[in-house]
């Protein structure tokens, strides 16, 4: 995704948000020298749909992700630590810490019960909530800053074509 609004030059307008999933890694590339000038390692395990947060919105600048984990640090190329839950986070792209994080205890619930090895997304809203989608189980919710959870969707339509019956949903996006 294209990145915008920022006060540090290497986040300019029309740079471009990548995400490299099996190391773990999420970058910045410059679009007009073709180079990495931003990289985030080790703050997420699989991710998914990063991107920065839209001036207006809380967090404005700051990149969020969804956060996938593994189960097995075995099958990850990296080796990185295994993490049996998913979770969402806000990285400060100018220190590249974690500023705000998203699990299931956060909303009073077992760590494990939000889990997406594979696919999901979030999206900050206006009011500071953010719209979570747990695509491998075809569950969409809102959490507010504080985790508690303030609305949930999960697909009532199961895709019965595959070998598999399952629920999933790539991404959500409120609009």
């Amino acid at each position: 995704s294209d990145v915008c609004s920022s006060d540090l030059p290497r986040f300019k307008a029309g740079n471009i948000v990548v995400s490299y999933r099996y190391i773990s890694t999420i970058a910045i590339v410059d679009k007009q020298s073709k180079k990495i000038v931003w990289k985030s390692q080790n703050n997420t395990i699989g991710q998914h749909q990063p991107h920065v947060i839209p001036a207006g919105l809380p967090g404005a600048g700051h990149i969020l992700a969804f956060d996938n984990g593994y189960i097995d640090a075995d099958t990850n190329p990296r080796k990185t630590s295994s993490r049996p839950f998913s979770r969402v986070v806000e990285i400060n792209p100018a220190d590249n810490t974690a500023v705000w994080t998203y699990a299931a205890d956060k909303s009073n619930q077992p760590v494990w019960s939000f889990f997406s090895h594979y696919i999901g997304g979030a999206q900050r809203q206006p009011n500071g909530n953010t719209l979570i989608c747990e695509g491998a189980n075809g569950r969409i919710f809102e959490v507010t800053q504080s985790g508690e959870m303030v609305w949930e969707f999960v697909n009532p339509f199961p895709n019965l074509t595959g070998r598999v019956p399952n629920r999933t949903i790539f991404r959500a996006a409120k609009v």
